[in-house]
């Protein structure tokens, strides 16, 4: 009778567990379901703003509501379809620091060591003649529109720089014609944001942008005691670009000052105000960074700079049931101390923020394995607390556009 008893006790006991696992499994189907439908409602909603503004205002470009033709951060080796004018004066693909006098400290999309930009590097070009170097890059052929807008952002530090042009190359003309952007001279540190509108007198043609930096950097020998050596003069004038954004129509129809259809507006107490845009469907920290950077010229992964902005987005999170199933996961920011291990920075606009502000979780960062640099609002039970992660894991991500 006793080991009936315990043989019926061991089976309930295979039932509970068996019921337990179901229910588990459950709860997150219905956590998935519901993000899901979160992500649907909000690429409706987005769907059917666009389908009022066209209803509304018409749209005079070949692509329809999308004018968003060329976007490049240059992560690819295959630079998006940019070309070299020439192979022996060419731009070069750069990451990290290059040099401790001139070009960035990083790339604009990242932010980090790992990033890519094209830069002119004088030394590379130098030759015994002190004559100008050009290096020229030309976009993918565009065609003819009532209108296009360039921006791209670019780094000019350096007591050597000289100028960065940008031609509009019209298909099947003779020559280049006067630039439709021009900037001579060192700046400072930070990447900076240019911006080209062209009217129809352009783009009625089928065009290139041509991106140019000059530099008069040159080599010299010198003869010492029965020893040579070479110096290169000008060597300080890296002209650096990142980030190029191409769009089909007038920069006034892709007004940067506006939020995306769907996002959140921030107004803060005690700063600018913001919009964020959040990103259900996981991905690197990596690819969420260039995904925030493809939405627009001026958005990038969010930084929190204040216990007002964490509580914030705590509350957008908490407020849908599909973004708290998900954010079980975390979400991505923009922090990261790839360049100074246990220095996190805000890598957003295109310099190097402290991170002044923090909500770590208890015993964080710890650098696991020593390979976490991206930081994540982590602990969702315990209001979305900070920690820091590898940045090839896969979470979702808050996108911000500062105002």
């Amino acid at each position: 009778m006793e080991t009936q008893i315990q043989t019926t006790d061991s089976s309930l006991n295979e039932s509970k567990l068996r019921l337990e696992k179901e229910r588990d499994l459950g709860t997150r189907e219905i956590a998935r379901l519901q993000s899901a439908l979160s992500l649907t409602s909000k690429s409706l909603a987005t769907c059917n703003t666009s389908l009022v503004a066209i209803q509304t205002h018409g749209t005079s470009t070949s692509s329809g509501a999308d004018t968003h033709l060329i976007y490049c951060g240059f992560e690819d080796s295959s630079l998006c379809g940019f070309t070299q004018e020439s192979s022996s004066e060419s731009w070069k693909r750069g990451s990290g620091r290059v040099s401790t006098t001139t070009g960035p400290l990083s790339d604009h999309t990242y932010g980090s060591v790992t990033g890519h930009y094209m830069y002119l590097d004088p030394a590379h070009v130098a030759s015994y003649s002190s004559t100008k170097h050009v290096v020229r890059m030309t976009s993918p052929l565009l065609s003819p529109s009532t209108g296009y807008c360039l921006r791209f952002w670019y780094n000019m530090y350096g007591t050597d720089i000289e100028t960065l042009n940008v031609y509009a190359k019209i298909f099947g003309g003779s020559g280049l014609g006067n630039p439709v952007y021009t900037h001579t001279g060192q700046v400072d540190r930070n990447w900076h944001m240019a911006e080209v509108s062209l009217d129809s007198e352009y783009t009625v043609h089928s065009f290139n942008f041509m991106f140019e930096a000059t530099t008069h950097a040159h080599k010299s020998s010198h003869y010492t005691s029965g020893h040579s050596s070479t110096t290169t003069s000008g060597a300080n004038g890296n002209i650096a670009i990142d980030d190029v954004y191409i769009y089909n129509t007038s920069c006034r129809h892709n007004d940067m000052s506006s939020c995306p259809a769907g996002a959140h507006i921030y107004q803060s107490n005690t700063s600018s105000n913001a919009c964020y845009m959040i990103h259900v469907v996981p991905a690197t920290w990596y690819n969420a960074a260039k995904a925030c950077k493809e939405e627009a010229g001026n958005a990038h992964l969010v930084s929190i700079n204040s216990a007002e902005e964490q509580t914030y987005l705590l509350g957008i999170i908490n407020a849908d049931q599909g973004l708290k199933a998900i954010g079980q996961n975390g979400f991505y920011t923009s922090g990261n101390d790839e360049r100074i291990e246990g220095t996190f920075e805000w890598t957003d606009h295109g310099s190097h923020l402290p991170v002044t502000y923090t909500d770590w979780h208890q015993g964080q960062p710890n650098n696991v394995g020593g390979d976490q640099d991206c930081l994540l609002m982590q602990y969702a039970d315990s209001n979305y607390e900070w920690g820091d992660v590898g940045c090839n894991e896969k979470h979702p991500f808050i996108c911000e556009i500062n105002q």
